[in-house]
């Protein structure tokens, strides 16, 4: 499926399976499952293409008859002790930032990365919008480098001790 041209709309567009695993609901595949058994609708009307673009800002998505409601942001900073993967699973069984994080209560991804054999502050957070392109390269901002000085509110609103800075 062709993506359409975002020229028009300054709203990021997303596909239908997105839409779900960004809103915690269950992963993309989960979301799969659900289009193909006929049980999401986008505005009124069920799609059985999960790849279906929508604009979460305008579009009514529901699963079972019920609206998605957009999470609320969440962001953890943990201090990752070596031996644990910056990883969801690890097929050789070897713990990962996930278990260490596993009453969160809802989906995180990590900001960047650490090695297996390092130790340090790692973000977890569900706000991908906001925080994804502060670790791409294209925008000419390594992740490391971009919350080195806690310059950012949202992050720094939760730390303890306060910084003094917001």
């Amino acid at each position: 499926m062709e993506r359409p041209s975002r020229t028009h709309s300054p709203r990021p567009l997303k596909t239908l399976e997105r839409v779900f695993s960004k809103a915690g609901l269950g992963s993309r595949t989960d979301a799969r499952s659900w289009i193909g058994a006929r049980r999401v609708r986008v505005n009124g009307k069920i799609v059985e293409n999960p790849d279906h673009w929508v604009d979460p800002a305008k579009d009514t998505v529901t699963l079972d008859g019920k609206p998605l409601r957009a999470p609320s942001k969440t962001y953890i900073l943990l201090y990752k002790p070596k031996g644990y993967l910056t990883t969801w699973r690890d097929p050789q069984g070897r713990p990962t930032v996930y278990d260490l994080a596993s009453e969160a209560g809802t989906w995180l991804s990590p900001v960047g990365r650490l090695d297996l054999d390092t130790s340090g502050l790692l973000i977890l957070t569900n706000d991908t919008d906001g925080v994804a392109g502060d670790e791409h390269q294209s925008v000419g901002v390594a992740g490391t480098d971009s919350r080195r000085d806690g310059d950012d509110p949202r992050i720094c609103a939760g730390c303890r001790p306060q910084c003094g800075k917001h």
